[in-house]
């Protein structure tokens, strides 16, 4: 893209009259502020390999933690 066509295009207004109007209650639902009704804070010991192996596998401990317990909840996964 060229120099001259953005400036073109940071000088263009943005046309939103397409884009619904949103009350107060509304916006009171959208993300993030609805997700910390979801989520409650606490702290657990895991065993280091664990940890490590979370790691290495490039997944966040609490998306992968989550998952996991989520499967447990379902049947999907049996404990040991």
């Amino acid at each position: 893209m060229t120099p001259e066509r953005i400036v073109e295009l940071q000088n263009r207004p943005i046309d939103l009259s397409d884009i619904p109007e949103v009350t107060s209650e509304q916006a009171k639902e959208f993300y993030p502020r609805n997700l910390r009704k979801a989520f409650q804070m606490i702290y657990n010991l895991f065993d280091k390999e664990n940890l490590l192996w979370l790691e290495q596998n490039g997944a966040t401990n609490r998306v992968t933690i989550n998952a996991a317990l989520e499967k447990l909840r379902n049947g999907t996964l049996k404990l040991a």
